[in-house]
């Protein structure tokens, strides 16, 4: 991502979509959380509904009975593909 001090985006060089400081700023974070994040927990976004956390269980299996915690974080679900 590069900004563009002159308008106060940023620009994301791979697709040429722009972003306001406040998305830049999301992804940013999220970023860094991810350099810390531990390897027990992981982001789930089912159905289209908000991304929870869930924690691997002792086998790796992480679906049933393992959500900790919901995040206000829209998804897609992964399963719904481009609507454009």
């Amino acid at each position: 991502m590069s900004r563009d001090r002159s308008v106060g985006y940023f620009l994301h060089n791979d697709n040429g979509i722009d972003l306001d400081i406040h998305e830049t700023a999301a992804i940013q974070s999220l970023m860094r959380l991810a350099k810390k994040w531990p390897d027990t927990l992981i982001l789930f976004g089912g159905a289209g509904q908000s991304v929870s956390v869930r924690k691997k269980a002792a086998d790796g299996s992480y679906f049933i009975g393992q959500e900790v915690a919901i995040v206000g974080i829209p998804s897609d679900g992964g399963d719904g593909g481009d609507r454009s």
